[in-house]
């Protein structure tokens, strides 16, 4: 993994040109910290490995609050309290998460019903769920107009 790193930093220090202050501050800053990600990386699969379900709650951060952990890192980087951010997926992601549970495809019952309002994005999601469950979205997304009043 170092190795890839080190060949992609030798190739930007080969080649400075329109390079501001700002990108080389930047790339300096996600290379200094390269190996803590590794390290925290590596740390957390060998907690998958000895503590399985354990990490939840004994990991050295415990699983179970990791969005709060990361939620009190990042606020300090803006001057929130410590209980003011969290982390959390996207409302996407949540979206396609509670879809592909719930979504029971039975019988006649192979539709999606959702309102055409929603973001491309939740779109998108649900497009792709139909597809992983061998449906056209063009024949199984049914998207409903807003009610004007």
């Amino acid at each position: 993994m170092e190795m890839r790193f080190g060949q992609f930093k030798s190739a930007l220090e080969a080649d400075p040109v329109n390079r501001d202050a700002e990108v080389q501050d930047e790339i300096g800053f996600v290379f200094a910290h390269i190996n803590d990600a590794e390290e925290s990386l590596l740390r957390v699969i060998d907690e998958w490995k000895t503590l399985d379900v354990g990490g939840w709650m004994d990991g050295k951060i415990p699983w179970f609050r990791f969005a709060e952990e990361m939620g009190v890192r990042a606020g300090k980087m803006f001057g929130a309290g410590k209980d003011e951010v969290i982390f959390t997926g996207t409302t996407t992601v949540n979206i396609h998460t509670l879809a592909g549970s719930f979504y029971k495809h039975e019988g006649r019952r192979t539709n999606i019903l959702a309102d055409e309002l929603n973001f491309p994005s939740d779109l998108y999601a649900l497009q792709g769920l139909l597809k992983l469950r061998n449906f056209d979205p063009a024949d199984n997304l049914i998207l409903v107009k807003p009610y004007r009043h």
